[in-house]
């Protein structure tokens, strides 16, 4: 049965209404866990020491501690705790504002493409799942990745280059574009794919005048581009630490084995999980929407198919040659275009206007919607590694810094919470504790400790603390201790004689 053209107009807005309360609920989510204040965990807190000790012209250089950010990027969050003091709040208030407005014009970009019938079901996605919600409000770059992969897009499909003026469009866009290089590592693969957008576009109505702006635009920004890789990013990028680290989540280019194409299979299934769910039921029928609307954008809209697509393919080229690895959170900024090729095959899927489709449609959409939600961060902390409990926990049971041991993970916590935090004096007691390397030999060590000693782990699998546990029990024996693996929460309290 066809669903009528009246039908069609109650239902578009109705689902204009649960779209806003969609875009309200994960704005004031972001806001609930950025104020439940967790600790920083490794990784935020090295980049929180970067900031702390270096001035602005200094964080032009790579940073310390295996860290990897853009400058201004970096420069937004000195700015942000010079002003507000060098707390979680103060080095978060920036990711947290990116994130909520990675979510808003996520919104607006999937408004551009699809009616509020299809537009809900990404914005959910959006807006509740766990990595979208963690990375709006952890001292990472990667929600103004997000943000600015919206916004580059959005400023492609609004600006038209065959109807602005050439000194408007030069300003507008390589301006624009700088900031961008500078504030994000991976946007250069959108501004690539902008640029290719707009040569297919002028070549298209043959206006080839227009070229001459768009070829002066692409110059500053190969030129910003040049300058930030031979001075920051060819460092980063090509690290032993980085390239280790990252070896297995590189896309082989044409996997010759089984091996090669599981390989290169898992790590694309790992994005299409990310977007919508990791049941079977969501990502095959997210992975048949992306294919039917990457189809259809192609079909009906070539010159927008090349902005949505190619930075897919840039990615997978630039994985390829180890300058990029497909990991979850590396991976965000590209997220939001292939919503936009889910969201698009969707409305192909709704634009049959059967309401046997229709209906089994939004069933399905719920469903995974409702399997891989985080809205229970609303009520529930969200945490990892909360050196702070263990630092409580280890004074309560009257021990001193001479007689604390800090595993390597931890380091970078406690040299925050003790030397950099406002609230630092709180663990005065503590901070000449022994600040352990990762090749520390345990027994060396353990041969030399007598009395009342404690240990704390951060930032450790649980593999390698039952390894660290068994070491330290075949000379020591545990009084209490606090062991909690899912938030990876270690701290043992040890007498021997």
């Amino acid at each position: 049965m066809k669903i009528t053209l009246a039908a069609n107009t109650k239902i578009e807005k109705v689902m204009r209404l649960i779209a806003f309360l969609i875009l309200a609920i994960g704005i004031v989510l972001r806001v609930v866990v950025y104020l439940q204040n967790r600790n920083l965990f490794i990784d935020e807190a090295n980049v929180a020491r970067n900031i702390f000790e270096r001035t602005y012209a200094e964080l032009l250089s790579p940073l310390n501690y295996e860290q990897y950010a853009a400058p201004l990027f970096v420069w937004l969050l000195k700015f942000s705790t010079q002003c507000l003091g060098y707390s979680e709040y103060a080095y978060r208030i920036f990711p947290l504002l990116a994130g909520i407005g990675a979510l808003y014009t996520g919104m607006l970009l999937f408004k551009e493409f699809v009616s509020f019938k299809a537009l809900w079901y990404p914005l959910f996605f959006l807006a509740s799942f766990f990595v979208f919600v963690r990375f709006s409000g952890e001292l990472k770059q990667y929600g103004s990745d997000m943000l600015l992969t919206n916004l580059l897009v959005l400023l492609s499909l609004k600006t038209d280059i065959l109807k602005i003026t050439s000194l408007r469009f030069i300003l507008l866009l390589g301006i624009v574009g700088s900031l961008a290089i500078w504030l994000s590592m991976p946007v250069v693969f959108i501004l690539f794919s902008v640029g290719v957008y707009y040569f297919v576009v002028c070549i298209n109505a043959k206006n080839y005048k227009k070229l001459l702006p768009l070829f002066t635009v692409a110059f500053i920004w190969l030129l910003q581009f040049l300058t930030y890789y031979i001075t920051v990013l060819k460092q980063q990028a090509n690290s032993d630490y980085l390239q280790n680290y990252h070896a297995g989540f590189f896309i082989h280019l044409l996997p010759h084995t089984k091996d090669e194409c599981l390989h290169n299979w898992y790590l694309m299934r790992d994005q299409l999980i990310t977007i919508g769910g990791g049941t079977f039921l969501a990502w095959t029928f997210n992975l048949a929407l992306m294919i039917w609307g990457a189809y259809a954008l192609i079909k009906q809209k070539k010159a927008i198919a090349i902005l949505i697509i190619l930075p897919l393919v840039v990615t997978y080229f630039a994985s390829a040659f180890h300058q990029y690895a497909f990991v979850e959170r590396l991976m965000l900024f590209i997220m939001p275009l292939l919503m936009v090729l889910l969201v698009y095959g969707l409305q192909q899927l709704l634009n049959l206007n059967l309401w046997p489709v229709f209906l089994v449609t939004v069933i399905v959409c719920i469903l995974n919607g409702a399997n891989h939600q985080n809205l229970d961060l609303f009520y529930k902390q969200m945490q990892f590694e909360e050196i702070t409990s263990e630092l409580e926990f280890v004074k309560q049971n009257g021990i001193t810094g001479n007689q604390l041991y800090v595993n390597h993970g931890a380091r970078p916590a406690f040299i925050y919470y003790t030397q950099i935090h406002p609230n630092k004096e709180k663990w005065k007691s503590l901070e000449t504790a022994h600040l352990l390397w990762w090749d520390v030999n345990y027994d060396s060590l353990v041969a030399n400790i007598h009395g009342k000693n404690a240990f704390i782990y951060t930032s450790i699998s649980e593999n390698d603390m039952n390894l660290f546990k068994e070491k330290l029990a075949k000379q020591m024996k545990v009084d209490t201790a606090l062991d909690i693996s899912w938030c990876r929460k270690y701290a043992f309290i040890y007498n021997k004689p």
